[in-house]
């Protein structure tokens, strides 16, 4: 904690120049900003602009990525995205690599039942980057062979990212009560996905706090229950595999029940959004079979929209607690202690004169597993941070078409504990061609 303590008035102060706008213009939004739910009050088949990956929500003021448009009964919303993209991280245990992170969405909807009923997709051909992803210092997560956990790397998401069943409906009391059913999917558990939070999806590489804020979006089993009072504020709960998913990307795996999580999203306005969860995970990591790990976070959501521009903002805070194990292994057994962790992450995009636009991420963490799983330093949490600087100019602005091109640098920050298997402070950097079609 007193690590977390002494970088966050650094990390503030790292993106005071553009994250302050935020406070000030609070008020401003509130009075130009429509709010989203009453626009679709009168039309159960139409799509929240709050609604965000699996069921979480974002701003009002944020809009949707999707175009949406009649199909019969159904309104089908699509996207896809296209990151092609150079990335170099320096030091001993960098690299460099071309990778592709990708992923496309179909979305369908229609009224049914006296409610809203929806089919929900999403597809990845990552799986072609190879099982160990792509380059990034301080990223742990996952294996490649089932064994072995990637350490300073991206594992590739699975070709089925999201296959879910929706269901909404009004009570007459004006509550309103909504089911969402996945083979694959995301509980209610944390923000949304950082691919498709405004914040942070323009950057092409993930955040080395994804295992602590949002790492279960892509859980091979899920039922949710929610209910809204009113239109501001839900009430969810969550039942799915804590397991996460193993080095075979292009399978479905057999969905079970074992894990649970409560969240509460809060929109106090067009521009906000709140949320506070809780999850109980069983045995998430396939190094660590017999761990269980409880995840806490918070976080709020910041969008604001002028004519020629607008401005995407998050900052959250996680804590991940993991019990301890005792696993087999050849010759004897593995002894891994308990431990809590916490992490936090600082994000913003902000659009200039329609074309430019600007990315930082500031992200501090206590981790362990930076070392492998033989290295007596395996369990031992390590102070460390990274801070990523971008900017993408858009080519191509159509109403169904987005071309961007951009570059990114990255300072990682180690302690002194590990500065030497790092070879001392690092960075990163790439350059990325990015294309949105709708």
């Amino acid at each position: 904690m007193p690590f977390i303590a002494r970088c966050v008035p650094r990390l503030l102060i790292a993106l005071g120049l553009v994250v302050g706008p935020a406070s000030v213009a609070l008020a401003q939004a509130d009075a130009h900003a429509h709010h989203g739910s009453d626009a679709t009050a009168d039309c159960v088949s139409c799509p929240a602009p709050r609604e965000s990956s699996g069921t979480s929500w974002q701003p009002d003021a944020a809009g949707s990525p999707h175009t949406s448009r009649r199909l019969g009964a159904w309104l089908v919303a699509t996207h896809v995205e296209l990151a092609p993209m150079v990335t170099r991280e320096t030091g001993p245990r960098g690299g460099s690599a071309f990778v592709v992170p990708n992923h496309g969405m179909l979305n369908l909807r229609r009224a049914a039942g006296g409610g809203t009923f929806g089919i929900r997709t999403m597809l990845s051909l990552e799986p072609l980057m190879g099982a160990d992803g792509y380059p990034i210092l301080l990223q742990a997560g996952e294996t490649a062979d089932g064994v072995h956990p990637l350490i300073d790397r991206q594992h590739p998401h699975d070709v089925f990212m999201e296959l879910a069943g929706t269901y909404e409906r009004r009570l007459t009391s004006g509550a309103r009560v909504s089911f969402y059913l996945a083979a694959v999917g995301e509980p209610a558990l944390g923000p949304p996905a950082f691919m498709h939070r405004p914040s942070a999806s323009l950057l092409p590489i993930a955040p080395i706090t994804h295992h602590w804020i949002d790492s279960t979006h892509i859980t091979q089993g899920v039922v949710t229950v929610g209910l809204s009072p009113g239109e501001r504020l839900r009430f969810e709960v969550s039942a799915f595999n804590g397991r996460e998913p193993d080095e075979r990307r292009w399978n479905l795996a057999a969905p079970r029940f074992d894990s649970f999580s409560l969240r509460v999203s809060i929109n106090p306005s067009a521009a906000l959004a709140f949320q506070a969860s809780a999850g109980v995970v069983k045995n998430p990591e396939f190094v660590h079979p017999d761990a269980d790990v409880t995840k806490l976070s918070a976080s709020m959501m910041y969008a604001r929209r002028w004519n020629d521009g607008g401005l995407d903002a998050l900052v959250a805070l996680a804590y991940s607690t993991r019990t301890a194990s005792l696993s087999p292994v050849p010759g004897g057994s593995y002894y891994t202690p308990g431990a809590t962790s916490p992490a936090l992450i600082v994000e913003n995009t902000i659009r200039l004169r329609r074309r430019h636009e600007l990315m930082a991420r500031a992200e501090a963490v206590r981790k362990d597993e930076l070392f492998g799983i033989d290295d007596p330093r395996h369990s031992l949490q390590f102070p460390v941070a990274r801070a990523t600087f971008g900017y993408a100019l858009r080519l191509i602005d159509r109403h169904n078409v987005v071309v961007r091109v951009g570059a990114a640098w990255s300072a990682v920050g180690v302690s002194d504990g590990i500065r030497d298997d790092y070879g001392g402070n690092q960075t990163g950097a790439l350059a990325f061609v990015r294309i949105d079609a709708h």
